[in-house]
C-alpha cells in the first residue's frame, strides 16, 4: 500500500457531503496512519497524512470544532522530512481558527467594518482581559 491510495480516497471524498464525506476521509486517514506508522514512511506518507488531516479539519470546522481541533493537534505533531510550501501555507492558514482569541478578533473586525467601532473596541478589551 502506498500514498496514492490515500490521495485517491481524498479525491473521492471531494464529490461527497455530510457523513459520507466524513466516512471517506476517515478511511483515508486510516490508510494514511498505517503509512505514517510504517518505519519506512517517506515524505509522501507524511504529506498523505497531513493533507487528509487538513481535509478533515476543514470538513469539521463548522459543525464539530472539537473534532476539528483534535485533527489539528495531530497535524501539529508531524515533523516533515521535506516541508512543502503549499502544504505549510494551508497549515498556517488553519492556525488562527484554533487560537482562543480568533473568534473575538473576527467579531471585532466585523463590527469595525460595519461602523460599530465602540463595540469593536469592547471586543478588543475582552481579548486584553483574557490575556490574549
Amino acid at each position: 500500500m502506498d500514498s496514492s491510495r490515500v490521495f485517491e480516497l481524498r479525491r473521492e471524498a471531494k464529490e461527497l457531503t455530510g457523513s459520507s464525506k466524513q466516512n471517506k476521509l476517515s478511511e483515508a486517514l486510516s490508510v494514511a496512519n498505517q503509512l505514517f506508522s510504517d518505519s519506512f514512511c517517506d515524505s509522501w506518507g507524511e504529506k498523505a497524512l497531513a493533507w487528509t488531516l487538513i481535509d478533515l479539519i476543514k470538513h469539521n470546522l463548522a459543525n464539530n470544532h472539537d473534532r476539528a481541533e483534535t485533527y489539528y493537534q495531530r497535524l501539529q505533531t508531524i515533523q516533515f522530512e521535506e516541508p512543502d510550501e503549499i502544504l505549510m501555507g494551508q497549515i498556517n492558514s488553519l492556525k488562527p481558527k484554533f487560537d482562543r482569541g480568533y473568534e473575538l478578533i473576527v467579531k471585532a473586525e466585523e463590527l469595525s467594518k460595519s461602523g460599530n467601532h465602540l463595540d469593536a473596541l469592547n471586543k478588543i478589551n475582552q481579548l486584553k482581559n483574557l490575556g490574549l
